[in-house]
């Protein structure tokens, strides 16, 4: 992961340990992901306990990453402040990365 933003410089892990409070939102998330599996597929389709924990497993097995990922998105969404003219008080040249050439 890089040390900072690219486009407006906001450094990426502002403090030690910063992300260690993204472990909250991991877990709301992979509670909100039982509650919907257990609605589905406990209740609805009605399947037996281990059936359950079996797909259940795999899912979170499978979705592991990007949990991770958004965990740590939605954590830096809630505690850093946003500012839309951040990019024009970044010192660096800032590049568009996708045609490679300077924002004015």
């Amino acid at each position: 992961m890089p040390e900072e933003c690219s486009c407006c410089g906001q450094k990426t892990e502002p403090e030690p340990g910063f992300y260690y409070k993204a472990m909250y939102c991991t877990y709301i998330i992979w509670v909100t992901i039982f509650v919907m599996n257990f609605l589905v597929l406990g209740l609805w389709l009605d399947l037996s306990p281990f059936s359950f924990i079996s797909l259940y497993t795999i899912q979170l097995i499978i979705l592991l990453p990007f949990i991770f990922r958004y965990a740590r998105v939605i954590h830096i969404y809630i505690s850093v402040k946003y500012d839309k003219n951040a990019i024009y008080k970044h010192p660096n040249k800032v590049m568009r990365s996708s045609t490679h050439k300077p924002i004015d």
